[in-house]
């Protein structure tokens, strides 16, 4: 398999699905199979399937669009799609949201994905003592209703034409209700992947699950391996040497040598993100 890499990936759920789940934009039709061997940077002894707790790009690509799904995703293209949500509709203030459920996805321990576990799934990121990224989101939620198995209705404090872009932050996790804690020590989710093993700072194996919702449009490899490599130097080198297959954030300095080498291939993701400079108009000198 020839060598590739990403520079510029966003810093969102989208990250993971364009690697390692849905795969590199391909040149022609995509067959199933093979492995693919990551090295990224981001790792941290503290890593887990958390998802309250991902801030940086291992634990981002092994929780989101690998091991577990949102209700929301946003595709390559920057196209809002469903994942375990199929569709979704608002009120005209869009205060009032009312979400369709994909029907026959189970978990990775064979428990059915419903509405139960999207409400225990979005409480965990408000419960006392929670420290969790997405808070923000989810408390702007004010009441979440089961209509039935595969609907749920959301009343939001105020109106927001985004909510579903937002269900789709890499933070917001689906966990089967009543075995979340089972389901971040064992990483159990819904996602393309299921865990074979997980040394937090170290590496990450996961194999392809079988039947998933989302066959025939992703999830190409049947097994990833995902090599913690903090080190610029030494994540270019393990690219570079054939060590891994893949990697992110490319090393500018390193990049021309890259490019050089015709058995890689370097590929820029325009994102979405970017940088302001808050301030604060009723201050000097503003």
């Amino acid at each position: 398999m020839s060598q590739f890499s990403r520079r510029g990936l966003l810093k969102t759920g989208a990250a993971a699905g364009v690697i390692a789940a849905t795969g590199l934009p391909a040149k022609s039709a995509a067959k199933r199979g093979g492995k693919l061997r990551m090295g990224l940077n981001g790792a941290n002894t503290s890593d887990s399937f958390d998802g309250r707790t991902h801030s940086d790009q291992f634990m981002i690509h092994m929780g989101h669009g690998t091991v577990f799904d949102c209700l929301t995703e946003v595709t390559a293209s920057g196209e809002l799609v469903g994942e375990l949500a199929e569709s979704w509709e608002a009120s005209s203030d869009a205060k009032t949201w009312t979400f369709n459920l994909r029907k026959g996805v189970t978990f990775h321990n064979g428990k059915s994905f419903g509405a139960d576990d999207v409400i225990a799934s979005l409480n965990m990121h408000t419960e006392e003592g929670a420290k969790s990224a997405a808070k923000p989101i989810v408390a702007a939620i004010t009441t979440m209703k089961k209509m039935n198995d595969h609907q749920i209705q959301f009343t939001l404090a105020a109106g927001n034409a985004d909510f579903p872009f937002l269900l789709s932050d890499y933070h917001i996790l689906m966990y089967p209700a009543g075995m979340i804690d089972e389901a971040i020590a064992k990483g159990i989710g819904t996602g393309l992947y299921k865990v074979v093993s997980f040394d937090p700072g170290v590496r990450c194996v996961l194999t392809r699950v079988d039947s998933h919702y989302k066959d025939g449009r992703a999830g190409w490899f049947d097994e990833i391996e995902c090599i913690a490599i903090n080190d610029s130097s030494a994540r270019m080198n393990a690219l570079m040497t054939g060590q891994v297959d893949a990697v992110n954030r490319v090393d500018f300095k390193t990049e021309p040598l890259l490019r050089a080498n015709p058995n890689i291939e370097i590929f820029e993701v325009t994102g979405n993100m970017h940088y302001t400079f808050p301030m604060l108009t009723n201050q000097a000198p503003f």
